[in-house]
């Protein structure tokens, strides 16, 4: 049976992104409230900027009233919002136009993406966020898998239960070592890590156990031990490599501050030339405008892909058949 999504219009175009992967079955979340969300935080975050924020605004109003095509409305609109985003995280970080400190700081000062220690402290909470979002994605497949009733991949699965401890298992003892000074027992070690990565391991013969009056194929003792160690591997590197993904949320952020000092290092440069204040103006209008181009595209692609991947990759599918009624005519 065929899929209809159905949101509400400031929604439309997150459901196109969720298009471009596919459409979600009957029994499954349908994710576009949750794409709206992590999309417009993570384009917020790396390419904050209160100026190049209005910049995105301005061609997003444009498109929408001009364009002809719904694809291009709904994407003129999908510019307004990630341009709203831009501008908030860019008043909290002081930018307008990658010039910081022409806004009145608020109580406690702004979070200046270059200054001091902020930039471990942007890295870290990139990688918080990352954590939030991989773990939602968890959640939303033991859900799916309920609804799907399949009971043993909602529990013995990289992205079930079992999977969920093995990895807040391995997050818990490394805040607890790293930030909180305390240590790691053995105990804790085998409940949270080995265990989890045993029942992964044996994942297949315990699946033939507890369905072989269904006719499931008895696997080789070989077979068996090959697919085990492939689990164990996939979940450990699916995790790590998930999870430090998301430095690329603050490395885009320090990408984005870093290239705009660059553009007013160079234009205090050619301040000094032959008709200095000609060069300085289009040092600055042009740099801007690459960034807002260039940047922009580059950082929306990156912004696509960690929800591609690293979220939509832990639950959905996206095997369901869009709904396309014919007409008469």
């Amino acid at each position: 049976a065929p899929t209809l999504m159905q949101n509400p219009r400031l929604l439309r175009p997150f459901e196109m992104l969720v298009q471009g992967y596919g459409y979600p079955g009957y029994r499954e979340i349908e994710p576009t409230p949750l794409v709206a969300i992590s999309f417009l935080a993570m384009f917020g975050v790396m390419f904050g900027d209160v100026g190049h924020g209005a910049v995105l605004v301005v061609i997003g109003l444009l498109l929408g009233r001009l364009a002809q095509a719904e694809k291009t409305r709904l994407f003129g609109q999908l510019l307004v919002m990630a341009g709203g985003a831009s501008i908030v995280f860019g008043w909290v970080y002081g930018s307008i136009f990658g010039v910081e400190g022409l806004l009145h700081p608020p109580v406690g000062g702004w979070f200046e993406p270059m200054a001091g220690g902020n930039i471990n402290r942007l890295l870290v909470a990139a990688i918080v966020l990352g954590v939030a979002i991989i773990s939602l994605g968890v959640v939303l497949n033991i859900i799916n898998r309920v609804k799907q009733r399949d009971y043993f991949a909602m529990t013995v699965d990289k992205f079930g239960i079992v999977g969920f401890i093995f990895y807040w298992g391995v997050l818990g003892l490394g805040i607890k070592s790293a930030v909180l000074g305390g240590s790691v027992t053995t105990l804790e070690v085998v409940v949270l890590v080995l265990a989890p990565l045993t029942l992964l391991f044996f994942r297949e013969p315990l699946h033939y156990l507890l369905s072989r009056k269904g006719g499931a194929h008895k696997p080789s003792v070989m077979s068996g031990l090959i697919e085990g160690f492939v689990d164990v591997l996939e979940t450990v590197s699916a995790y790590i490599a998930n999870t430090v993904s998301f430095v690329r949320v603050g490395a885009f952020a320090l990408a984005h501050a870093a290239v705009c000092v660059a553009i007013y290092s160079t234009e205090k440069v050619v301040r000094e030339l032959p008709v200095g204040a000609l060069w300085s103006f289009l040092v600055v209008v042009g740099g801007n405008a690459l960034v807002i181009g260039l940047e922009g595209l580059v950082v929306g692609i990156q912004v696509v892909r960690l929800e591609y991947y690293e979220f939509f990759g832990k639950f959905f599918k996206g095997e369901g058949k869009a709904y396309d009624p014919f007409t008469l005519t």
